[in-house]
């Protein structure tokens, strides 16, 4: 329906000359982390639940088939609202840059809500605003207000759409009208795969079946070594390893995932090593591997995931150790590669 922006310029003021779309996403439900959750010292932390993410995402195919996939998406700086963004545009193949973060979002009343639409949404064609449910009541019930009608309701993880508008400058002058009102417990509870239009269908968005990973090694006086990591149960020795994150390359994405579950920095390969392919989800994951010359590690006190094992070995024992067998030849070529240089 809409993509990207068609704007004029007059009088130093950005005039639209498409019709505003505004949408409003009630963030799921929070719960408490999980016990390998890092803490933060005297601060409760609270994070989406599974069935909130489930819901966000649903939200984003649906956005996305409807041509209603957000410009901008607005939230706040973190927690559910944050989370809940962020997975609706990955599900819906976009970029965790369209999200513009705003302190106190949740805080502001219906008159705030309308000032901040008509000051900084200048360009956006496409907006969705994702709040609390208690905001998102108090909005809706200021901006669609009429004699004698019932309240909405409105629940966890329901999504509102409203009538397009000429301008922003429209919302608060006069009152809007709801569109549609979507509800997640209506919609497809699997998702497309490859793409948004493709028919095959899985149980997670199509972006969680690409993955990317490292192997960490470092040069010693005899060769390389290689850095494993333990799970998160610490059942077994793996390398980092996590999906690929749309708008990032498989490397840098890879590079990402180091940094979290193993606490390390450095240069990743250009060239994939290999890859190799597993079951989760009730479907194939394909994993590309790439090599990654660790140049820092981070002290526990720093390193987001150290409840994990951390240990240096030489090549043969690590391809011996790795829980993947597929890994065993790829860090065997990968210390071949470095001897030959």
């Amino acid at each position: 329906m809409i993509e990207g922006f068609l704007t004029a310029v007059s009088k130093s003021k950005v005039v639209c000359l498409m019709p505003i779309e505004l949408a409003f996403l009630v963030q799921g439900k929070a719960e408490t982390p999980g016990k390998n959750s890092p803490q933060v010292a005297d601060q409760e932390l609270t994070e989406l639940s599974d069935k909130g993410k489930r819901a966000a995402q649903r939200m984003g195919v649906w956005l996305a088939r409807q041509g209603l996939l957000p410009d901008t998406l607005i939230c706040s700086p973190a927690g559910p609202g944050m989370t809940c963004g962020e997975k609706l545009l990955k599900a819906a193949g976009a970029t965790t840059k369209r999200i513009s973060k705003v302190e106190n979002l949740d805080r502001l009343s219906g008159h705030e809500l309308a000032e901040l639409l008509a000051g900084d949404t200048r360009g956006v064609t496409n907006l969705l605003l994702v709040a609390s449910q208690a905001s998102i009541e108090t909005w809706l019930g200021w901006l669609l207000e009429e004699p004698g009608n019932p309240p909405l309701e409105v629940s966890d993880s329901f999504l509102f759409v409203m009538s397009p508008v000429d301008s922003w400058d429209e919302i608060g002058a006069k009152k809007l009208q709801l569109a549609e009102r979507i509800e997640p417990g209506k919609l497809p509870k699997q998702f497309p795969f490859p793409t948004i239009t493709s028919s095959e269908l899985r149980p997670r968005p199509a972006y969680y079946y690409r993955q990317s990973a490292v192997i960490p090694f470092r040069r010693a006086e005899n060769g390389i070594e290689i850095l494993l990591i333990s799970s998160s149960k610490k059942n077994h020795w793996v390398v980092p390893k996590g999906i690929h994150e749309p708008g990032l390359s498989a490397q840098d994405s890879a590079a990402r995932e180091a940094l979290e579950e193993a606490g390390i920095e450095g240069d990743v390969g250009q060239s994939s090593l290999g890859c190799y392919r597993y079951v989760k989800w009730g479907a194939e994951c394909r994993v590309e591997v790439y090599s990654m010359e660790v140049k820092l590690m981070l002290s526990e006190s720093d390193w987001q995931e150290s409840h994990r094992e951390r240990i240096w070995v030489n090549p043969e024992d690590a391809a011996k150790m790795v829980k993947q067998a597929e890994l065993g030849p790829l860090i065997r070529n990968l210390a071949q590669q470095v001897a030959a240089q």
